[in-house]
């Protein structure tokens, strides 16, 4: 994509995210993730929610707490997904 000259969007970085999310490789998620935080585009509540969905799956809670602490730092309101996500 990028070396057709089309730079992703968050939209695109958080479907990448959302999917790795869901076909187990958190990890590169993690990267995706990362990646579209360097090149400045910065995440929405979605992106957040999916990488959280993905490391609550995998019992990955520290992370996905240190997640929700960043969202609020970024004063990015986590919304009653996130919230259900970590108490189930």
């Amino acid at each position: 994509m990028e070396e057709a000259g089309c730079q992703p969007n968050v939209v695109i970085y958080s479907i990448l995210v959302d999917s790795l999310c869901k076909d187990r490789p958190v990890n590169e998620a993690f990267d995706i993730f990362s990646k579209m935080k360097a090149k400045g585009v910065p995440p929405t509540i979605v992106s957040y929610t999916s990488l959280i969905q993905g490391l609550c799956n995998f019992s990955r809670w520290k992370e996905a707490s240190a997640m929700l602490n960043e969202t609020r730092s970024l004063n990015i309101i986590p919304n009653i997904v996130i919230f259900c996500l970590l108490i189930d």
